[in-house]
């Protein structure tokens, strides 16, 4: 009887077998030993596409959860002269594309009560799907912060379907940023989304 060790023993590469539901299988017993360098040109390429399987409801459930109303449509709801602020994502190949809207709006029955909306609209193909964080305009800021910061991270998560990652950066400016207006005592106007509180 051979010193060796048992482990040391030849094995078959493949192995032939039945599955609990009466399928024939094999398995290349060195392809699972070294997946990785027994077919190195196996590997799909960095540009290879990829496709996924979506429904609206699913991204209601797992992006847009948090949401005040959630809509499917044929074209944008966002209505132009509303928007106070805008941002977009699209996928130039696909024509696929996402927005994060802000919109001020007075409510159709009392012009008083004035609202604000902040709304993630994404298309797949001729699909909209779009969710609303809706508050009246004179609540608190924790309101404020609470549908803006769930609006991003809904927008943050859509982008990801575009194969596009959201950075987000701060700016702060002063007058001695621009001789000209400091001296008449104006600010430099900053793009960025209005706060209101």
């Amino acid at each position: 009887m051979s010193g060796a060790p048992r482990f040391a023993q030849p094995t078959p590469d493949l192995v032939i077998g039945w599955t609990k539901h009466n399928t024939l299988v094999s398995h290349n017993l060195n392809w699972f030993s070294h997946p990785m360098t027994d077919h190195p040109n196996d590997q799909p390429e960095w540009n290879t596409e990829l496709r996924l399987s979506l429904t609206p409801a699913q991204l209601a459930h797992s992006v847009f959860y948090s949401a005040r109303s959630v809509h499917t449509g044929t074209h944008s709801c966002i209505e132009p002269e509303y928007v106070v602020f805008e941002l977009n994502a699209a996928d130039t190949t696909s024509g696929n594309h996402a927005r994060f809207v802000e919109q001020e709006y007075a409510s159709d029955e009392d012009e008083d009560d004035a609202w604000h909306d902040w709304s993630v609209e994404v298309c797949i193909g001729n699909t909209y799907v779009t969710a609303h964080w809706q508050i009246p305009m004179d609540v608190g800021p924790a309101d404020w912060d609470w549908c803006l910061q769930e609006a991003e991270k809904a927008f943050e998560r859509v982008c990801l379907l575009l194969g596009k990652r959201v950075r987000k950066g701060l700016a702060i400016e002063t007058p001695e940023d621009d001789p000209d207006q400091a001296a008449l005592g104006f600010q430099n106007p900053a793009q960025e989304r209005p706060r209101h509180h």
